[in-house]
């Protein structure tokens, strides 16, 4: 099963997502004013913002106790279809503003380039990210610290970390105002220095309780391997959620899903969140993905396939294609073969395009229905140097054993070394060892 680099990455944009109010639609040339529906500081509508009143002092959440919880989401949010429609209004409403006028639409950019990147996480919409990057301009001696920031967000999302690090430096020099929330959420991503962004998001969790903090705490919690104390943060951010779009409810049980089945090594207790996230967002992509995969697992390989077709045959995304062809290579290697050919094409384009942001991705496939494990080993071993996190040495390892290179499934474990939080990495160290030499 496949972790989205973006699930980590938008944790208060994905709050922003609110589709119960239609935006406006696209402005007539010469229009002077944003659509009031729209905050001009962040591009989010003004309900996604959870209210002080609902808020409620932070020592009344504690009465959620730490340990997994399945219950569902009690409240009733709008259907996925009209927040999926509402979602792609938006982004037509800014378009309109950002081609019809240039001097209202430079101030939309911003918005239109978080929206596009968020209709990419939860669909699989990835000429959105040419878009988005059509959207920013590369630092130059004329760029803004607005300028910066936007950039950041475009190369952070495409896993060019070292450019969206230094054009965040850069913004800071310029402003003087420190960007600790896009830096912990690259750190994050990077595995880097999670003590210090626990206690950053820990601090601003307790200073102001809301769903976005509390969600990006879990987010902290969970990359430390503190899981118990993750799940109750993700419900505690449900708990005072008070808006009805979908998407951030489907975000947080996805996220939680994939906290339990791929760190904690607990698929069963995935299958309930996962399934909540698709009943909440049907064209959730990666989260249909992922509970066909465990789905299958449990012998329900028929309703896998038939979620999987019907992605298949509609998404940019490889991953439906790529996961069909491992569920039907047995019992109908036909299909199997056209899928896994769509994926193949699919993956060689993303490669070429935005490299980074899918070598994991493509290395999964190439080690499995791409049957090709020397190239997939090479990907991961590309992969694990841009981030060398728990996930990067466990598909690295996973690769060296496909490509049939024990000795480096062994050198791959040992670099990983002890003590990590990734259950499924400790299982597959351990595994790995017996067969090692002096061991």
């Amino acid at each position: 099963m496949k972790n989205r680099w973006w699930a980590a990455v938008a944790v208060l944009g994905v709050a922003g997502l609110t589709a119960a109010t239609r935006p406006a639609p696209p402005p007539t040339a010469g229009a002077k004013n944003a659509p009031a529906s729209v905050s001009a500081s962040s591009g989010a509508p003004a309900s996604a913002r959870t209210p002080a009143s609902a808020r409620g002092p932070f020592d009344a959440l504690a009465a959620i106790r730490d340990g997994y919880e399945a219950a569902p989401f009690p409240r009733r949010t709008t259907a996925g279809s009209i927040a999926r429609g509402n979602l792609d209004a938006r982004i037509d409403s800014l378009t309109g503003w950002v081609e019809h006028d240039r001097e209202s639409g430079a101030e939309m950019r911003k918005p239109l380039v978080d929206t596009l990147l968020s209709r990419t996480q939860f669909f699989g919409t990835f000429s959105d990210f040419d878009r988005a990057l059509a959207l920013v301009e590369p630092p130059s001696a004329r760029s803004r610290a607005a300028d910066l920031d936007a950039w950041a967000s475009v190369q952070s999302a495409l896993h060019e970390f070292e450019a969206a690090l230094a054009a965040l430096a850069a913004a800071e020099r310029m402003d003087g105002k420190p960007r600790t929330a896009a830096l912990s959420t690259i750190h994050l991503a990077l595995g880097m220095d999670l003590p210090n962004v626990l206690a950053l998001r820990a601090g601003t969790a307790a200073e102001a309780p809301s769903f976005e903090s509390l969600s990006a705490l879990a987010a902290a919690q969970a990359a430390l391997g503190r899981f118990d104390a993750a799940d109750a943060t993700y419900r505690r951010a449900l708990a005072i959620y008070r808006d009805v779009s979908p998407f951030p409810v489907a975000w947080v049980e996805f996220q939680r899903g994939m906290m339990w089945a791929e760190s904690a090594g607990l698929p069963e207790r995935a299958l309930p969140l996962y399934r909540e996230a698709v009943s909440r967002l049907p064209g959730y992509v990666v989260a249909s993905v992922h509970l066909s995969e465990i789905e299958a697992q449990t012998g329900a390989v028929e309703s896998a396939v038939a979620r999987l077709t019907a992605l298949a045959e509609k998404v940019e995304d490889p991953e439906p294609s790529a996961a069909l062809s491992r569920l039907l290579e047995a019992s109908d290697p036909e299909r199997a073969r056209h899928y896994a050919e769509d994926a193949r094409r699919g993956y060689e384009s993303l490669l070429a395009k935005h490299r980074h942001a899918f070598l994991d991705h493509a290395a999964e496939f190439f080690a499995e229905a791409g049957k090709d494990p020397r190239r997939a080993l090479a990907l991961a071993e590309e992969n694990l140097k841009l981030r060398a996190t728990d996930r990067a040495y466990l598909l690295a390892i996973r690769c060296a054993r496909a490509a049939g290179n024990a000795n480096r499934a062994c050198a791959l474990a040992k670099m990983a070394g002890e003590g990590r939080p990734s259950v499924p990495l400790a299982a597959m160290r351990g595994e790995v060892s017996k067969s090692c030499p002096g061991t």
